[in-house]
């Protein structure tokens, strides 16, 4: 718990450091901002297992906000959630990732879902926005929006992100992950 906290008060103060620098008006300034950016980036390499590559990008114009992601529900006449079982950490997850400049979330979601599954789909409605704050795996604050979305074509195809697509009971995934279980039954709890 006290790692969380400390990685929220880096990315806090790392955010405040590249929005000083970016607006700095004088030399003097410009490099008080460079030395406190160095010096957490010391404070970030006291952590166990860190890992530079998972901080959000900090060039010299960057704002550091949280990333987005998105993901989708999709349940067949069975009340069965497609999942995928992910090459990265071998766990069932909600079908989705991360959003990319130009696209609206809801043309990310379309695109994730055709990409990990296969399948066209549409979105009916946003389901839940989700929070997290750093944390031991995940070195930065996101948001996710949670889509609920059907089928409208193609056929079931896994990526080279998937070990395995499927559609599946919530009670037979064992191996969830990360959050994606909360999120799953979030949803569940809601529809009853």
């Amino acid at each position: 718990m006290a790692e969380q906290k400390l990685l929220l008060i880096l990315e806090q103060l790392q955010k405040s450091a590249s929005t000083g620098r970016n607006y700095a008006s004088d030399i003097h300034n410009l490099n008080r901002y460079e030395d406190i950016l160095e010096k957490i980036m010391l404070l970030y390499k006291q952590i166990p297992n860190f890992n530079q590559a998972l901080l959000p990008p900090n060039d010299k114009i960057a704002y550091v906000t949280p990333k987005v992601g998105v993901n989708a529900i999709i349940e067949n006449e069975k009340g069965e959630i497609l999942l995928e079982k992910r090459m990265d950490d071998k766990a069932w997850g909600v079908i989705g990732g991360w959003c990319e400049v130009g696209l609206s979330p809801e043309e990310n979601i379309i695109k994730e879902v055709k990409e990990e599954t296969g399948f066209d789909a549409k979105v009916n409605r946003i389901v839940k926005i989700i929070s997290r704050t750093p944390n031991e795996r995940y070195l930065y604050s996101s948001y996710h929006i949670l889509f609920h979305c059907e089928i409208i074509g193609g056929k079931l195809e896994k990526s080279y992100e998937s070990e395995e697509v499927a559609f599946m009971k919530f009670d037979e995934v064992t191996n969830w992950h990360y959050d994606h279980k909360e999120w799953i039954k979030s949803y569940l709890n809601a529809k009853t």
